[in-house]
């Protein structure tokens, strides 16, 4: 148990819970999902992009709805209209106290499956970004393609790349190596990374087009209609989950005003948040995001959005949400960010 842990279990006692609770925060709490389901040992994919297990989501998802008013990006975008002379640190004290908005990345089914019934009743809303080309090509996330070549590959030398990434693989380096070969990628143009990619599948002899697991599919676009339907808001996380800062102007341009434009002709509105696959992005990046139309952004750092001068609008922090975390944990970000999350 790490140090933030045991002060959490130590802090969130009944009593001290009862009295942070009542507190009125001013600042924008926006909390980061992935998928949400149950996890066995013979987990075929990415074990790490499973956020919460369904019975500890429904106990976070409690607790939310018992302390802090839950909104979307389209609520912001109301009080914006109404108030068109402030700036958005500004208008964030304007937002009811305790606001917070509950987001997931990537575009797992769970979401819909299990996560929604879960927030449903509890009268929540949230939103999802999806990357398009797997809603469109019902093919699994290129991540969770790499953790199984890395888990059935036979053991010894794997070169990849013309040798640029060589390592020997072994029962006891598996989750190393595949850790190292997503590092890997990121010093890739996003042509060279599908190009690693497909080659490291080549080699793996592993048939995904006859393996679709339910647990790592990602969602139909009838999927994203009812998400919608059921006033989950719908954003962009680009078409391909690449490397924005290795993107050239054409490929961002693509990525993220191509994503946004089918996203809208799927839905039939507007979408007007995006989020930055695995956090990558520079002031290119960020640039190309405001051009395209989008009136809001999150990254993947850790914090909670302070109504500060400094704070963008198309940078918005958010709270990680891990298996491993305990609920005492989960309160005290929460509850006290300026303790827990540094």
């Amino acid at each position: 148990m790490g140090k933030k842990e045991r002060l959490a279990k130590i802090l969130m006692q009944s009593w001290v819970e009862r009295l942070l609770v009542q507190k009125k925060r001013r600042h924008l709490s926006i909390l980061a999902y992935h998928s949400v389901q149950e996890f066995t040992q013979d987990y075929p994919y990415n074990a790490e992009n499973i956020s919460a297990y369904p019975n500890v989501f429904a106990e976070q998802m409690d607790f939310v709805s018992k302390h802090f008013n839950v909104i979307n990006f389209y609520d912001l975008v109301r009080y914006q209209s109404a108030y068109p002379n402030l700036l958005f640190p500004q208008l964030l004290k304007l937002l009811p106290p305790n606001s917070m908005i509950i987001t997931f990345d990537d575009g797992y089914a769970d979401n819909l499956n299990i996560a929604l019934p879960i927030m449903k009743s509890y009268g929540l809303t949230g939103v999802v970004y999806i990357s398009t080309d797997f809603v469109d090509q019902q093919k699994l996330f290129w991540f969770d393609e790499v953790a199984r070549c890395m888990q059935v590959l036979p053991e010894g030398p794997i070169n990849i790349f013309n040798n640029r990434f060589s390592v020997h693989l072994n029962d006891t380096n598996r989750e190393k190596q595949r850790r190292a070969f997503g590092r890997f990628l990121q010093t890739l143009t996003d042509n060279e990374r599908l190009e690693a990619i497909e080659e490291l599948r080549h080699i793996s002899q592993y048939n995904f087009d006859s393996c679709k697991f339910s647990c790592g599919m990602p969602l139909s676009w009838e999927q994203v209609r009812q998400l919608r339907s059921e006033g989950i808001e719908i954003g962009s996380h680009t078409r391909n989950h690449g490397f924005l800062d290795v993107m050239n102007e054409e490929e961002l341009l693509d990525q993220i005003a191509g994503s946004k434009e089918q996203i809208e002709s799927q839905i039939g509105e507007s979408i007007v948040s995006f989020s930055y696959p695995n956090g990558n992005f520079h002031q290119g990046v960020v640039d190309t995001v405001k051009e395209a139309g989008y009136q809001f952004a999150v990254n993947y750092k850790h914090n909670i959005a302070k109504s500060s001068i400094k704070l963008n609008r198309f940078l918005l922090p958010r709270l990680h949400v891990e298996t491993d975390m305990s609920m005492s944990l989960f309160k005290g970000n929460l509850l006290m960010p300026s303790t827990f999350v540094r």
